[in-house]
């Protein structure tokens, strides 16, 4: 069995970074170089593409483009759902065993279309892509108003959940915060079905299990699923929200959420967005020591 190379994940500031700071023909090299001498590679995921796509400059986002399809791996990584889904097949385990993380999604193939011919490009509606994201914003702005600010039967539901999953533990103030966060992601990314881009995973789960009611989802998953609040990339998006739970709820917030999924499955976390550094430096947690700015990484400056 080949053995998986060491996963740098670029996340969206990173590769603006990288545009601005090397050419191509350097970038290459060095991409060469660091799959030679360390079985190293760059990666990227559908929310970094999303995020690239989202870039109002056609020209920039066309040499952002262009950039990440002649330096990095031909293989997208799993989505934000797929990871959920599959960290729940396999039992919600305190630590995960490394497995090739390759989305199926219908945008891995393309992806891998265009890195095979760098003089293609994405061919998509860039109108529908805003809306996706707007919805996404609008569907965590809305849960977050009815589950902290009314006394509504989401709240109710979720207070119940963390009453019953939390029996006999006594929580800190912060403890229950991420708990509370983490069924507020359970709610909108697992018993709504909302993802970036697809959410195929996550339907066809619930399909399996023969499950239609956004709240037969969330009770399932209160009987069976509590574990999502405790380990796993639901409790690391948690972590990222809580960094920023002083800021309205915005695209950045959401984009970021979703990024820091690949904390728990990447070995190097590039990026450039000072949010990270801050994340990093709020928790002692294995994962946030992945996080490193680009412009400090020790690939790129050797």
């Amino acid at each position: 069995m080949t053995k998986l190379p060491y996963c740098i994940y670029l996340e969206t500031s990173a590769v603006n970074y990288l545009a601005d700071s090397f050419t191509i023909e350097e970038l290459i090299a060095i991409r060469k170089l660091i799959k030679k001498t360390k079985n190293a590679d760059f990666f990227i995921s559908s929310v970094t593409i999303a995020e690239i796509l989202a870039t109002k400059d056609e020209v920039r986002k066309e040499q952002l483009v262009y950039l990440i399809q002649n330096i990095c791996n031909d293989n997208l990584l799993n989505s934000p759902s797929e990871f959920l889904i599959n960290y729940i097949k396999v039992g919600m385990p305190r630590i995960e065993q490394k497995y090739e993380f390759y989305s199926n999604y219908e945008l891995s193939r393309v992806w891998k279309d265009l890195c095979k011919n760098v003089n293609k490009t994405f061919i998509y509606d860039s109108n529908d892509l805003k809306e996706r994201i707007k919805f996404l914003q609008k569907e965590f702005s809305e849960v977050i108003k009815i589950l902290f600010e009314e006394n509504s039967y989401l709240q109710k539901t979720i207070e119940y959940a963390i009453e019953q999953s939390n029996k006999n533990k006594i929580l800190n103030d912060y403890e229950k915060m991420i708990i509370k966060i983490s069924w507020l992601l359970i709610f909108i990314i697992l018993c709504c079905g909302v993802d970036l881009l697809e959410n195929s995973s996550i339907e066809n789960y619930w399909w399996d299990l023969k499950l239609e009611s956004t709240f037969d989802r969330l009770n399932f998953s209160i009987e069976k699923l509590s574990k999502l609040t405790e380990f796993g990339p639901i409790v690391m998006m948690s972590r990222m929200f809580y960094c920023q739970k002083e800021k309205k709820v915005n695209r950045g917030t959401i984009i970021d959420m979703l990024h820091s999924i690949y904390l728990v499955y990447c070995d190097t976390f590039l990026t450039n967005d000072e949010h990270f550094i801050s994340f990093k430096n709020s928790d002692n947690h294995i994962n946030f020591s992945k996080i490193q700015l680009v412009s400090e990484n020790i690939f790129l400056n050797n």
